[in-house]
């Protein structure tokens, strides 16, 4: 019940801020950082998690919903970043698309390197498989939740980037 109402406190305080200004928001890999953090690489489960994520990216990086349909939400930010987000009880899925435009080549080495780090820094060394192969890294490692994470970030052959996530119940 208490979370249910910290929650519920959270989403209200984020629906009373003013909205993030879309010019202000995914111009540096540390901005995107943080927003992975907040809208797509998620050590939770359930829809509440992709609602939550969902009104992360909207107030807190200026995207807008393009389409929701079958479960699955759809967001847009003016520079061509892409967001996409889907839940059920027993796993959350996402994936990021930055275009080429939106970071400088380093600033995409620099996203690579920080989202490393930051896994690094929730995970022991011995829990954590990591795998990389063209342009690619693929990190697993046990969730907080009784879930397995899955975060995959590649280099795409535009020049951009895709970061996709996934939060599954373990079996």
């Amino acid at each position: 019940m208490k979370r249910i109402a910290s929650a519920g406190i959270f989403a209200s305080a984020l629906l009373s801020a003013p909205a993030a200004s879309a010019q202000d928001t995914l111009t540096s890999w540390d901005q995107y950082l943080s927003f992975l953090g907040q809208s797509c690489v998620l050590d939770t489960l359930g829809l509440q998690s992709k609602m939550m994520a969902g009104m992360m990216a909207r107030h807190g990086a200026g995207m807008t919903e393009r389409d929701d349909r079958d479960g699955m939400d759809f967001y847009d930010h003016p520079n061509g970043t892409t967001l996409e987000l889907s839940a059920t009880n027993e796993e959350v899925r996402c994936r990021v698309v930055i275009p080429p435009t939106a970071l400088a080549p380093a600033g995409f080495e620099s996203l690579h390197a920080g989202l490393a780090e930051e896994i690094g820094y929730k995970v022991s060394p011995d829990s954590l498989d990591t795998v990389t192969d063209d342009g690619s890294t693929e990190w697993v490692y046990d969730g907080t939740k009784d879930n397995r994470m899955t975060v995959r970030f590649s280099l795409l052959d535009d020049g951009g980037a895709s970061i996709e996530a996934q939060s599954s119940l373990k079996r």
